[in-house]
């Protein structure tokens, strides 16, 4: 009985996998399961694994096409993007009244992140679900930006300053008036023990920031060279096993066009071109990602790429999504 229970939920794992690529594919495949195909006690799970890849939005378009409107998955798949657009709305009111705060005092703030990628790379906000506000600033700029939020109702989370302080973290967090987070980065990476060995220069990177409309809001989000850049470096240190991270890289490689040149500089510039080189490989060889291979050799090598190429042959990364990871080199969100 075990054997056949191992076999039945490693059945499973195969068809939450194949499922959640398909339905995160910008054009997904012929010869991919059907989603009628799910046992209905196998629904939890599939929905479990679509939150925690963050793919949520795009699986419910898929369930759309495919099955009648009162099937049970639509039901429990519904409530969890319902969720994610409360959480949205939520974060649009917190835009507001943090843009207003900040240019109150001068301080110049660049949205990076889960928002700023919903409105800038997806053409479906919903698609992209997001947490928190996060928000860069100028190291120099950090404290006068804290208080300035303080004085305008915000409470601060971070207490213990004595870790703070030891970590040198690179963000701090805040509760808003009225209920909403703000992650508050003056660097793109958060523990000190990683910012060692990259070179990540914040005030360069708002700098040349370029500005985009969020719900009626215009602010400053990442240039598409440092947008791609940061999402490879963040996945990748954070153990690349989510899907959302490649679908990030993959959706804004796709609407940015970064200029590879100026990418591959840049990724020298900041020590990462191994990190950024390996996720984008990663990217094209399971979304078709379109990175030219002269870009992604200069990243890593020749002999780095096929290793890698070979690699996602024998071990995919699709054996990797229908379950945790518990091997990543940080926590995603202390990347």
């Amino acid at each position: 009985m075990r054997a056949l229970g191992a076999i039945r939920t490693a059945n499973e794992q195969r068809l939450t996998s194949r499922l959640l690529l398909s339905a995160s594919q910008v054009d997904p495949t012929s010869g991919s399961p059907a989603l009628a195909d799910v046992p209905e006690h196998h629904i939890p799970s599939l929905a479990a694994a679509a939150a925690f890849h963050r793919v949520t939005g795009m699986l419910v378009g898929a369930a759309r096409e495919e099955l009648p409107s009162q099937h049970p998955l639509l039901d429990d798949l519904r409530q969890q993007l319902c969720v994610e657009i409360g959480q949205q709305l939520q974060m649009a009111v917190d835009l507001h009244s943090v843009r207003a705060v900040l240019n109150g005092v001068g301080v110049e703030m660049v949205l990076i992140k889960g928002l700023a990628l919903a409105h800038t790379v997806f053409a479906d906000p919903a698609m992209r679900p997001a947490a928190d506000l996060d928000v860069l600033v100028r190291p120099e700029d950090l404290s006068a930006a804290v208080s300035a939020l303080q004085a305008a109702g915000a409470q601060l989370l971070d207490r213990n300053w004595d870790l703070v302080r030891s970590e040198l973290r690179g963000q701090v967090h805040l509760v808003l008036a009225h209920g909403g987070v703000v992650d508050l980065h003056w660097d793109l990476l958060n523990r000190s023990v990683v910012r060692r060995s990259f070179t990540v220069p914040t005030n360069e990177v708002v700098t040349r920031s370029v500005v985009a409309s969020i719900e009626g809001v215009e602010v400053r989000t990442l240039d598409p060279v440092d947008t791609v850049l940061h999402l490879a470096l963040h996945g990748c240190l954070a153990g690349g096993h989510r899907l959302g991270w490649l679908v990030d890289i993959d959706r804004a490689v796709r609407s940015l066009s970064p200029d590879w040149g100026v990418l591959v500089e840049r990724a020298e510039q900041w020590r990462a071109r191994a990190a950024v080189g390996l996720m984008l490989v990663r990217a094209r060889n399971l979304y078709g990602t379109p990175v030219p291979s002269d870009a992604s050799q200069r990243l890593v090598g020749a002999l780095p790429e096929a290793t890698t190429n070979l690699l996602d042959r024998i071990d995919p990364p699709r054996r990797e999504i229908a379950r945790r990871r518990a091997d990543a080199m940080v926590d995603a969100d202390d990347a």
